[in-house]
């Protein structure tokens, strides 16, 4: 669990943690950039449970944190969660049956219920589960919720972990990269409570993730995508939003052409996705033109998956 900042809701995501019926377990919580408030927050719960073991991240950001973990897990299944989220009671159980019992199994996700500030539940997910319906969606969308997600720790070690310049999208490049180890899985089960702020996502913040994706796809690909500064999503953070694409489009040049028609459906599809005006579906025809079966496959398996009922950016 990376801990950052105020972490306001820090103490009852541990104490979700601490209520699964899963025995054995033990949670790491990876200090980020805590505020005094929080730091104490996590030394109480250290105190309280010998099961909780309080590290610092060797230097700042999401990726950093997680791989700070992974070095020190001493487990061969780490679960993602959240400060701010919550783990139903079930969860750990839930999914450890299940890794174990599939052994070709990578990672395994879950749904989740989300809810507000307040704890109050305001929606319900509906992403697909059937590791073909994520292959089918991975060169385009992330199909996966990171908090809900349990990883074989030998698999995610195998491949190098999180990659630091991609925070903002470190789950999905992750994803990219361990689908071509194993599979991957999403549970029907509504196994984790995921909290969504107000006005969380801004048109910026859209424009951000948008240019963040294309670079995920490459990185995954083997493309060198080298940031200009610690990484894109601080360097997107302050570049126009057309700047963003330009500079996107000039890393997807470095590909090879047989590459370059599957990373223009993929911008077209993430741009579908994305747009409220009547121009979306252009991008959707862009997207077929571009990789028709792979566009088309995912198209299905996001109207099977209820598109609306949820954002996937």
């Amino acid at each position: 669990m990376p801990v950052h900042g105020d972490a306001p809701f820090l103490e009852e995501a541990i104490e979700s943690v601490e209520a699964q019926t899963l025995e054995s377990w033990e949670l790491l919580l990876i200090q980020d950039r805590p505020t005094p408030r929080t730091i104490q927050k996590c030394n109480d719960a250290q105190s309280g449970s010998s099961r909780i073991r309080l590290v610092v991240s060797t230097s700042a950001g999401i990726s950093s944190a997680l791989n700070t973990g992974l070095r020190i897990t001493r487990s061969p299944f780490v679960a993602r969660i959240d400060s701010d989220d919550l783990m139903k009671p079930n969860r750990l159980l839930t999914q450890l049956a299940v890794m174990e019992r599939k052994p070709d199994l990578v990672g395994l996700g879950s749904q989740a219920e989300y809810i507000d500030s307040n704890g109050l539940v305001t929606g319900k997910s509906h992403y697909p589960t059937t590791n073909w319906e994520i292959r089918a969606l991975l060169p385009f969308v992330n199909p996966l919720i990171h908090p809900s997600v349990m990883i074989r720790s030998e698999a995610i070690k195998s491949i190098g972990g999180y990659r630091n310049e991609l925070d903002g999208v470190e789950d999905y490049n992750l994803w990219l990269r361990l689908s071509q180890l194993g599979k991957l899985e999403n549970l029907d089960q509504f196994l984790i409570e995921y909290r969504r702020h107000p006005n969380q996502s801004s048109e910026k913040n859209r424009d951000v993730t948008s240019a963040l994706q294309r670079i995920a796809r490459l990185n995954a690909l083997g493309v060198d995508t080298k940031p200009p500064s610690t990484s894109w999503a601080v360097h997107f953070a302050s570049t126009e939003a057309k700047e963003k694409k330009v500079q996107a489009s000039l890393l997807e040049r470095q590909a090879s052409k047989s590459l370059q028609r599957a990373l223009r459906a993929g911008r077209g599809m993430t741009d579908f996705l994305s747009k409220k005006a009547l121009d979306r579906f252009f991008h959707l025809l862009f997207a077929i033109i571009n990789a028709p079966i792979k566009s088309s496959a995912a198209l299905f398996v996001l109207t099977r998956a209820k598109m609306k009922s949820y954002s996937w950016n």
